[in-house]
């Protein structure tokens, strides 16, 4: 759990998240058309995201739970939060102090707020490969290519370059997701796969090729 729990709260999507919550991204100094429409983009959707996460905990009376996991942000905008870090601590004259005082006014109440055991799921590229080798399964592969940037005609979104990942199994493809980032492309791919999986299991009309998935032998 611990290792989640770091994992969470390091990872560009919730870094990213974060920097939109302090404004951060609107100090980000660049000379990129296309960098600045996929941020602008991001901000919308993570501001929505944001909105229907705090109304559908409200509705429910459950806890907070991440609402950024399944957004891909543009790497600036994480990085900007590591950039703040750094130059706090050089124009401090190299003082740990100064640096901790912000993480402790700015960002341990967000995340204090937002990543608790009980919110972060467990990871589910591991849950995919513990549940193939409970059933005996060792044909269940992650697939990986790179798409080269390219224009989304429906929206003019300058689409960075792109990893597009698939959970194949017996030849078959569970899913197929798309991201900026390499490991966010395998772990929602393995979350749709474990989707596929269950709505295959509880359906009376799977066929016995994904009878073979779901209980391998």
């Amino acid at each position: 759990m611990l290792t989640e729990l770091k994992g969470a709260c390091v990872s560009n999507e919730t870094l990213a998240a974060l920097a939109v919550e302090l404004d951060l991204d609107n100090f980000l100094v660049h000379a990129s058309d296309g960098l600045a429409l996929n941020m602008r983009l991001y901000r919308e959707r993570i501001v929505l995201a944001h909105e229907k996460e705090l109304a559908a905990a409200a509705a429910e009376q459950r806890p907070l739970r991440p609402y950024w996991q399944t957004l891909d942000p543009p790497k600036a905008i994480a990085d900007i939060v590591e950039s703040l870090f750094g130059a706090v601590y050089l124009d401090s004259g190299f003082d740990p102090a100064a640096v901790q005082l912000v993480f402790d006014t700015c960002v341990a109440p967000w995340l204090a707020r937002w990543i608790t055991p009980t919110s972060i799921k467990v990871d589910s590229i591991r849950l995919l490969l513990e549940r193939a080798q409970a059933g005996g399964c060792h044909d269940v592969s992650h697939v990986s290519a790179v798409l080269e940037p390219r224009i989304d005609h429906r929206t003019g979104e300058l689409i960075q370059r792109l990893t597009r990942t698939s959970v194949v199994a017996h030849n078959m493809r569970l899913s197929t997701v798309e991201s900026g980032n390499p490991k966010t492309a395998k772990r929602l791919s393995s979350s749709d796969a474990l989707a596929y999986l269950d709505a295959s299991a509880s359906s009376p009309s799977s066929s016995p090729s994904l009878t073979v998935l779901v209980e391998c032998s």
